[in-house]
């Protein structure tokens, strides 16, 4: 009953190198011809035992194609989460009141992409309880703390940024498009407008430093 002793260590086997050797190992049994196992001395060993080799391989065929099944809806039920996250947030950050998402938007700009504020700021305050900003440890003047961008603002203002260029760039392909005099004015109106907002998003605010 040695062999008793032995399962611990084939326990210890990563089940991903367990499976297909042992997939690999009971197919060849299985499926080679008689002239190849007959070469490897196996011929008679795959005729006594080869109904219990037959059943080992569509064991681990199975676990194998379970496995792989199962990691790939893992792989898909993390990345639908991770870009309905995405939406929430972005949609959080866009149905914020114009002063604070003017607030995140102007320390994004800030060379350190953080500010100087007041503990007792309530602005401050509703957006480090929103988790949108996080402050430093130390204060360097009383109750001054440096404020930073949580990294979900942050990606929600540079996807802002992205889809405010690709309309720029849209409105410039309508434009030269637009036959009608008055519809070409308006789009290049609004084109205007759809610049200077882009411009100030990714303009570096200097004025603070």
């Amino acid at each position: 009953m040695e062999w008793l002793s032995k399962i611990p260590i084939w326990i210890k086997i990563p089940i991903k190198v367990l499976l297909p050797a042992l997939a690999i190992f009971s197919g060849f049994i299985v499926l080679a011809s008689d002239g190849v196992l007959e070469y490897l001395n196996l011929l008679e060993f795959e005729q006594q035992n080869g109904f219990a080799f037959a059943i080992v391989f569509l064991v681990c065929v199975s676990l194998i194609i379970c496995y792989i099944a199962s990691y790939i809806v893992d792989m898909a039920v993390k990345k639908i989460k991770a870009y309905l996250l995405k939406e929430r947030m972005y949609k959080k950050f866009n149905n914020m009141p114009d002063v604070y998402k003017n607030t995140l938007i102007h320390i994004y700009r800030q060379p350190t992409k953080s500010l100087m504020m007041e503990v007792s700021n309530s602005v401050a305050a509703y957006l480090t309880g929103i988790c949108a900003i996080d402050r430093s440890q130390l204060s360097e003047v009383g109750c001054v703390f440096d404020y930073f961008l949580q990294p979900w603002v942050v990606m929600s203002i540079e996807r802002l940024i992205k889809e405010n260029r690709k309309y720029v760039a849209k409105l410039e392909r309508r434009i030269t498009k637009t036959k009608d005099e008055d519809e070409q004015q308006k789009l290049k109106e609004n084109l205007k407008n759809c610049r200077a907002d882009l411009e100030y998003l990714t303009s570096v605010d200097e004025s603070d430093s």
